[in-house]
């Protein structure tokens, strides 16, 4: 909605108009670009998953670690 409106609206007042914080439309335009593999600074959607699953085994295989000890 932001990236195909023209003339390109002011984030400030779409958030207003959508009724949400400016800061959090910034956030979910940012990832949107990062998904869309326009952004190399943030993980997408899809990476940010994977990580968050990575680390959740690795919690847990440290907790098996200490088990045997």
């Amino acid at each position: 909605m932001y990236r195909t409106a023209e003339p390109k609206p002011v984030i400030r007042r779409m958030a207003e108009d959508l009724g949400v914080h400016h800061e959090a439309l910034r956030n979910w335009i940012r990832q949107a670009e990062a998904d869309a593999g326009g952004r190399g600074d943030l993980l997408t959607t899809a990476e940010w998953v994977e990580l968050q699953a990575l680390r959740k085994e690795n919690d847990s295989g440290a907790q098996l670690v200490q088990v045997r000890r």
